[in-house]
């Protein structure tokens, strides 16, 4: 019986739409469907604005008190396109989240800032979650950090009532906004007010305060008859510790009348000690520094608490909570010019700008005019080639009809 030979099938070659691939997290469709099951997961709500992501607060079946700024934890190095569906089987494992709020760009509702803060139901899974998760691998190659949060608390308000006191402002507040712990103001001894204006508002935690000033910047605030203006974050107020204080030599002595000079308050503190290191006056109130803690001590116990017929406070100054921030030197004339006292020529002579076109019109002085004669020079010679040279400048150089010929 003849063989017969049975014909070879090659195998179907998969397509390329065919062939499985890893799951692209990037994309906003994956980003949804896997953001839709955490939430069927865990019944947390979801809440996006145009600069926040908010997953939870208060999470479902909560109850007791809101926690407070200490399980607060900062979540820092997320990658801008990482959303809840990533973060959150993280951080769970820890303890329970009472919300996660993930700062995200305004002009990009799906890119995030790089960023997040997160609240446990509980200090001690706050402080656990920076214990484990600090450094942890989130993907590839990316390393979170992870720390407690240092949320700013204090806000700045203007237009207050000067003839309210910091328990009549503490009190009012306190029935606009929730949450208040303490309204701090500055006497004004030199038009005998109560304040000069404005306080300085200390809130319970940042969420406190955050939702304080967006409640100013959506509607009108009235405080005893006067709009609240001018709201905005103020730097936080440096707590010293125990041993801080114990090493701190000078002393806050205030209010001051007006007039008051060093040479008064260095009379009135003489006795008390061998040496005054130095003596700031600064309108209504005076640092008074000494050579020892025990002279501030004798001086601040012992010392009549009437100076120039003005009765006086005297505490020992918080000390400084850091370095003064150094300020860029100002530049004059528009956005991108060489700093005045730094002035450079071309080897024509003409000022050198990193853009001429964007810079012609707001030149002023030596500056203006020498532009405008080697202008003047350029055209004498004909050569309207320069990239310096710009005959439509002509009428922006002494106003007016005043031409560049005019400056020669």
């Amino acid at each position: 019986m003849a063989e017969v030979e049975t014909p070879q099938v090659e195998p179907e070659k998969m397509s390329s739409e065919e062939v499985p691939t890893e799951p692209d997290t990037k994309s906003k469709t994956y980003n949804n469907v896997k953001i839709e099951e955490l939430l069927a997961r865990t019944g947390y709500p979801l809440e996006i604005t145009a600069t926040c992501r908010a997953y939870g607060g208060p999470p479902p079946d909560f109850t007791g008190d809101e926690p407070t700024c200490t399980s607060q934890v900062f979540i820092g190095r997320l990658p801008t396109d990482m959303k809840e569906d990533e973060i959150v089987p993280v951080f769970e494992k820890i303890g329970k989240i009472y919300v996660l709020r993930m700062i995200m760009e305004r002009d990009q509702p799906d890119t995030n800032r790089g960023f997040a803060f997160l609240y446990y139901c509980t200090q001690e899974d706050a402080e656990e979650a920076i214990k484990q998760l600090d450094n942890h691998e989130i993907r590839t190659g990316v390393f979170l950090k992870v720390c407690k949060s240092e949320g700013n608390r204090r806000l700045y308000m203007g237009n207050i009532h000067k003839d309210k006191n910091e328990e009549e402002l503490k009190s009012e507040m306190s029935n606009l906004f929730p949450g208040v712990e303490k309204v701090t103001i500055q006497a004004d001894t030199v038009k005998n007010a109560k304040n000069r204006g404005y306080m300085f508002v200390d809130f319970l935690d940042h969420k406190m305060a955050v939702d304080a000033k967006k409640a100013c910047s959506s509607s009108k605030k009235i405080l005893f008859g006067r709009w609240l203006r001018n709201v905005d974050w103020a730097e936080s107020q440096h707590t010293p510790s125990e041993s801080e204080m114990e090493n701190i030599k000078t002393l806050h002595v205030a209010p001051l009348t007006e007039g008051t000079t060093e040479a008064q308050i260095r009379e009135h503190f003489t006795p008390f000690a061998e040496t005054l290191e130095e003596i700031q006056v600064v309108r209504e109130f005076a640092f008074v520094h000494f050579k020892t803690r025990a002279d501030a001590e004798k001086a601040m116990n012992e010392a009549d608490k009437e100076i120039n017929g003005s009765t006086v406070t005297m505490q020992f100054a918080n000390p400084r909570g850091g370095a003064k921030k150094k300020r860029k030197p100002r530049i004059s004339g528009p956005p991108g010019a060489l700093h005045p006292n730094a002035r450079q020529y071309n080897d024509n002579g003409a000022p050198q700008y990193p853009n001429f076109d964007s810079f012609k019109g707001g030149m002023k002085g030596n500056d203006q005019q020498n532009m405008a004669m080697w202008m003047a020079k350029k055209r004498r010679t004909g050569n309207g080639n320069d990239p310096w040279f710009d005959p439509s400048y002509s009428d922006q150089v002494g106003g007016g009809s005043n031409s560049v010929g005019s400056w020669w």
